[in-house]
């Protein structure tokens, strides 16, 4: 009795896995089957491979436990074996395969799926991973030259994981995309009420395997639910290594989320590395609304990214819900940890509202002229490594207050940028405190009128442009703010 059942019907064959009383779990005998059902397909005739499970309840349950538990060591290395290289023959079929994933596919059945051109997850398909690229154990390489893209629309699973690269151990080896490539290697998207655990743009390496995403990585989020962690990186553990090369970018409009990280993350002895720059947008305008902990443009614990590290908040600070002591974080430097061997920036563009979390390690911020932003967590001395500060100014508006904390302006850069058409003065930052504009007026300091160097001027105690049109400096208690020479 044969295990799978395959179909061709024209140009478009189907592969059925045919064992319904073992919710379709793989043992030696129907790898087999699978193995000569691929021999059997007429590529001349046929362009598309559609795989699905027999009966309502799975689609493939995994390996068959109850054939592994009996193996010798010899014995399982040998079924291992055979698994990997079936999966590796569908794996490499020159047209396109589609999973059809209906109720449970688990353990190594949901790496498998990864490895087809298309996954389409049915209202029933009960999954603990996604995987966009392949699985390598045991020595083998899988690749995945055009690269990957997943998403999820309306799919409830509070715990499993989403990846847009592969997943490798046992020195196993998973390349998706490859060095040429222009666009993203690894693409995500999450569209509405979609609840998972965890989602990463990279792979997942473990035991001493490793995974590359080419062309960097793409997550946008748009509504849902991520429960634990969102990682625009991989993730390496236990002497696993996890490569993205190329920028990755985050995009949330709107959701619920555990933490948030440019990067990728670290465990044990693994390693994880973007070669290339991170960016977080979070979009809260409109009905937008994103409720978060933590968000961390660089990587968690000793993840590295070689590159720069920017995090951009837009739209309505009553939109953005930040949990209690949550931080936003550039990213340690270089030699802390994994670091950000680039500059950190923080981006509030068409910002309006409050921001509840403590901000920290940033080089440079900026507030565009259509933001005003108030921050009301005490900052304490997080924000004096900040070196650049870029203020768009609008006249009769505030830029920034900022109630407590130690601004440490002292060798910082200013850059003040205005339309001088009709203005007359715009207060750049109100604190709640004289320590908030600590060092405003050190003379190590720069500060550019619109692009123009100033100069200190001691008989008004302020810094001026060079044509003496206007002035930077106190304007109330503990407030700064640009106005015009009169």
């Amino acid at each position: 009795m044969s295990f799978v059942t395959y179909e061709p019907q024209g140009a478009v064959a189907y592969l059925i896995i045919n064992r319904p009383e073992a919710l379709n779990a793989l043992n030696s005998q129907v790898l087999a089957d699978l193995d000569a059902a691929l021999d059997a397909i007429d590529l001349d005739a046929v362009r598309c491979l559609i795989v699905r499970g027999a009966g309502e309840k799975s689609f493939v349950a995994g390996a068959d436990i109850a054939q592994m538990k009996g193996l010798t060591k010899a014995e399982g290395e040998s079924f291992g074996k055979q698994g990997n290289d079936v999966m590796r023959k569908l794996e490499t079929l020159p047209i396109p395969t589609i999973a059809a994933v209906g109720g449970y596919a688990l353990g190594g059945t949901a790496v498998n799926t990864g490895r087809t051109d298309i996954s389409v997850n049915g209202g029933n398909a009960q999954l603990n991973y996604i995987y966009g690229g392949g699985y390598a154990g045991a020595d083998s390489t899988s690749t995945l030259i055009g690269g990957a893209a997943i998403r999820l629309t309306n799919y409830t699973r509070g715990d499993i994981g989403i990846y847009g690269g592969g997943r490798s151990q046992s020195n196993g080896t998973v390349i998706v995309g490859n060095s040429g490539m222009s666009e993203k290697g690894a693409v995500v998207t999450i569209d509405g009420t979609t609840s998972v655990l965890t989602v990463a743009g990279g792979g997942a390496a473990f035991g001493t395997g490793s995974t590359t995403v080419y062309g960097g990585t793409s997550i946008t989020i748009n509504g849902g639910s991520v429960s634990g962690k969102l990682y625009g990186g991989g993730h390496a553990a236990d002497g696993g290594a996890s490569y993205v090369y190329g920028d990755t970018e985050i995009v949330i409009n709107g959701g619920t989320f555990g933490h948030i990280f440019g990067g990728g993350i670290t465990t044990g002895s693994g390693v994880s590395i973007v070669n290339g720059s991170t960016g977080i947008t979070l979009n809260c305008s409109g009905a937008n609304v994103i409720t978060t902990n933590s968000v961390y443009a660089g990587g968690s614990n000793n993840a590295t990214v070689t590159g720069d590290a920017s995090i951009t908040i837009t739209g309505l600070g009553s939109n953005l819900v930040f949990s209690t002591g949550a931080f936003v974080v550039g990213g340690a430097p270089s030699n802390q940890g994994g670091g950000v061997g680039g500059t950190r920036t923080l981006n509030l563009t068409g910002f309006t509202g409050t921001i509840t979390a403590t901000l920290a390690y940033f080089d440079t911020v900026t507030v565009s002229a259509d933001s005003a932003v108030h921050l009301s967590s005490n900052h304490g001395g997080y924000l004096s490594g900040v070196a650049e500060w870029n203020f768009g100014l609008a006249d009769g508006r505030t830029a920034l207050t900022w109630d407590s904390g130690n601004g440490g302006f002292a060798g910082d850069t200013f850059n003040l940028n205005f339309n001088t058409d009709g203005f007359r003065s715009a207060t750049v930052i109100a604190g709640g405190s004289a320590n908030v504009i600590n060092g405003w007026n050190n003379l190590s300091n720069t500060v550019f009128f619109n692009g123009t160097t100033g100069a200190w001027d001691s008989d008004l105690n302020a810094w001026v442009d060079s044509d003496r049109k206007w002035q930077f400096g106190i304007v109330g208690d503990n407030t700064l703010g640009v106005s015009k020479i009169v």
